[in-house]
């Protein structure tokens, strides 16, 4: 069966909900083969792979860029396993494991005095993934409200598009269709994060009607949404008829999701209209420097373009980059290493409670 192999992998959907920072779930190039990456907040990263010639699974420790890796405390190699518990247990080895590499080096140390952090600033996430404003608001740099560019895929390209028109509408057209919006697929590329637009009917042609535990196509299979006005890609937002808790179609929801959209992006300029110091953060731990949407490729280290269009929408403001990214500081953009991102929301915080 052709998602033999991904629903085998969608099994282990739990463990990254507690234990890893986020994960990916792609098609390998082995016969139906389907790929899973985890990545820990420690640094390390693990890809289980399954395909028609496995029996089980395989496991391979990696680093942050992807490269195969040995480690005493779980393998000198890529090791094979034949069930979930046993994988799960891996994984939460490998999350357990501790890193030196959260640990600034003195030049970065000496560049965050440089910020001047102080209970008058404000943090905001602006890309690349959901995991950035989740460690800013696990170390308490933001409340609970969702960010409008949580929940998704979001370029520098896309967030300036998104400021530049003050829009994040989804809409139908006079038959209820999709019109600015459409299903797409993640597939698997070493070299860039590729999508492509594709349609309900192949879905339910690829699912032949299956169930899945959880109401979202991408948390379980692959399949986001992809919002054509701005080329981003948004996550978590419309499920599918196939799934267990299924309640209505996605298009009954458009309107009160477009409605949401405009909240946050509300919420968003009232937050930096109230605070003169403002950090915009960008966090991108992924080896790939480019996303690819329908044959349209996407540079994620043009941090020009989202710093032009803050600066316009919001003055004068700071922009801190965590990513594999390397590039100089200037024009109020700071870079530094993805494996740092953690430990300078903790210095963060800490700054912030002096004043």
């Amino acid at each position: 069966m052709k998602l033999k192999n991904k629903i085998r992998l969608s099994k282990l959907l739990f463990f990254e909900n507690h234990y890893s920072e986020y994960f990916e779930l792609t098609k390998s190039t082995t016969p139906n083969g389907w790929q899973k990456f985890f990545i820990f907040k420690n640094g390390y990263m693990a890809s289980v792979v399954a395909h028609d010639s496995l029996h089980g699974f395989e496991l391979a420790l990696m680093g942050g860029r992807r490269n195969i890796i040995q480690h005493p405390d779980i393998t000198d190699n890529i090791i094979g396993f034949t069930n979930i518990d046993t994988g799960t247990a891996l994984l939460q080895k490998i999350a357990e494991l501790p890193s030196e590499a959260l640990m600034p080096n003195p030049e970065s140390s000496n560049k965050y005095k440089t910020l001047e952090i102080n209970s008058n600033c404000c943090f905001t996430s602006v890309g690349y993934r959901c995991s950035t404003s989740q460690t800013l608001r696990e170390n308490k740099l933001i409340k609970g409200e969702t960010s409008v560019f949580d929940w998704g895929f979001f370029t520098p390209q896309g967030i300036a598009s998104i400021l530049k028109n003050g829009n994040m509408d989804l809409s139908l057209d006079d038959k209820k269709e999709p019109m600015n919006f459409s299903f797409c697929e993640n597939i698997h590329n070493q070299h860039a994060r590729v999508w492509r637009t594709i349609s309900e009917k192949e879905i339910d042609k690829q699912f032949n009607m299956q169930h899945y535990s959880d109401r979202f196509l991408d948390s379980s299979a692959g399949y986001y949404t992809l919002l054509k006005d701005h080329n981003i890609i948004l996550a978590h937002y419309l499920w599918h008829k196939s799934s267990d808790d299924y309640e209505t179609d996605y298009r009954n929801v458009v309107d009160n999701v477009s409605k949401m959209f405009a909240r946050r992006l509300e919420r968003l300029n009232n937050i930096c209209s109230s605070n003169k110091k403002k950090f915009f953060i960008h966090y991108h731990d992924g080896p790939y420097n480019s996303v690819e949407i329908n044959g349209n490729k996407y540079d994620l280290t043009d941090m020009d373009i989202l710093k032009n269009q803050l600066d316009e929408s919001f003055g004068e403001n700071t922009l801190l980059c965590f990513s594999n990214f390397e590039k100089k500081d200037r024009n109020n953009i700071f870079y530094f290493k993805h494996t740092e991102y953690e430990n300078f929301c903790k210095y963060a915080y800490l700054k912030m409670q002096e004043n």
